[in-house]
């Protein structure tokens, strides 16, 4: 008797996965990382048409404290802020690849403008006078 499907199975530890291109990690400093990630939540909220007072009532937190964590003077170790980001409806996890994405765009930016102007010094978004 002949096997009519002959092909082997094996099982999917057997198989082999395509292997996924992997980014060298970020030389960025930490504060400058939560700088970032406090600018993205503001223009994630922004964007979401909620004003802070809002916001904070949506995601349960004290006005005052997302006013402080979104100017820098509260830096939340206790998820406060991807807590605030995930009731903007995106996860933590999204944030975090945003933030790498916009940080490695503006590392890459920055040394393209250093190589044609020397006197070029780096200015981050956060940094410029809102009108």
């Amino acid at each position: 008797m002949k096997r009519r499907n002959s092909k082997r199975t094996s099982s999917p530890a057997q198989r082999k996965q395509p292997q996924r291109r992997r980014r060298p990690p970020l030389d960025i400093d930490v504060d400058l990382l939560h700088e970032v990630k406090v600018w993205a939540a503001r223009k994630l909220r922004e964007h979401a048409g909620y004003t802070r007072e809002k916001a904070a009532k949506i995601a349960q937190v004290g006005f005052s404290t997302l006013r402080d964590l979104e100017n820098g003077r509260y830096k939340s170790d206790n998820g406060t802020l991807e807590r605030v980001v995930a009731k903007y409806g995106y996860m933590p996890s999204e944030l975090q690849r945003m933030v790498e994405r916009w940080l490695r765009k503006h590392q890459r930016r920055s040394k393209e403008m250093l190589a044609k102007n020397p006197k070029y010094v780096p200015h981050y978004p956060w940094d410029e006078v809102e009108k």
